[in-house]
């Protein structure tokens, strides 16, 4: 990803996202599909507290998205 897309657009798309709608399905869909590293990498930027918490109740709410959507 890194090859294709610069930090400042990364900034750019958290920074929209952050306020939008579907906010919650982001760090999901980032690793949707992802190896564990990356999964590790994302969620580890969260703090070890939060991050219990919020990782399966996001994750869960991204997989339900996910099916509805049909993807």
């Amino acid at each position: 990803m890194q090859e294709h897309i610069t930090e400042a657009d990364m900034k750019e798309f958290m920074k929209f996202n952050r306020s939008g709608a579907q906010a919650n399905y982001v760090l999901p869909w980032v690793c949707d599909g992802a190896d564990e590293a990356v999964q590790t990498s994302v969620w580890g930027m969260i703090p070890a507290p939060v991050r219990v918490f919020l990782r399966p109740q996001l994750t869960k709410k991204y997989d339900k998205f996910s099916r509805e959507c049909g993807v």
